[in-house]
């Protein structure tokens, strides 16, 4: 059976336009920041770790984090011990190397200090993203933890 050549169009247009749809930017999860200095002014201040959300443009699973997992009720509660910035590791390269970005969406978990505490490379689900943040808290953070986060956590001391 011959394709038509109108449905094989049709088909290209539908996967462009798919395409052209899910890799749009996002918009910004509310309560990002995008000033990395502020931010690190705010950590300080606050006694908070930084979460560094590393993307850039036409990056679909940075997309899907933005639009599925950021806005996630289970992960905004957890953000709310972090000091959230965006970084557009195109356009703060020197940032992104300094914290080994090899590829987005990488998320760094920083001190005020600029000290790397945890690092988390590619999309993640609600569960696992939440799992990464509790395990980055600082130390002195009040945190239930099952039995299996206690001994990664305490294994990376």
């Amino acid at each position: 059976m011959k394709s038509s050549p109108w449905r094989t169009v049709l088909l290209v247009f539908c996967f462009l336009a798919l395409y052209f749809v899910a890799s749009r930017p996002a918009t910004p999860p509310e309560g990002w920041g995008t000033d990395f200095d502020a931010g690190l002014a705010d950590a300080k201040s606050s006694g908070k770790h930084l979460i560094l959300n590393f993307y850039m443009e036409g990056c679909g699973p940075c997309v899907y984090m933005d639009r599925e997992i950021l806005v996630a009720e289970k992960v905004k509660n957890e953000l709310k011990s972090f000091v959230p910035i965006r970084v557009d590791a195109d356009k703060e390269r020197e940032l992104a190397n300094r914290f080994g970005v090899l590829g987005t969406p990488t998320f760094a978990v920083v001190t005020w200090d600029q000290r790397l505490v945890a690092k988390s490379e590619g999309m993640q689900q609600v569960d696992d993203f939440v799992r990464f943040l509790r395990l980055a808290l600082p130390d002195d953070s009040v945190v239930t933890l099952t039995p299996q986060e206690s001994m990664v956590r305490s294994s990376g001391d």
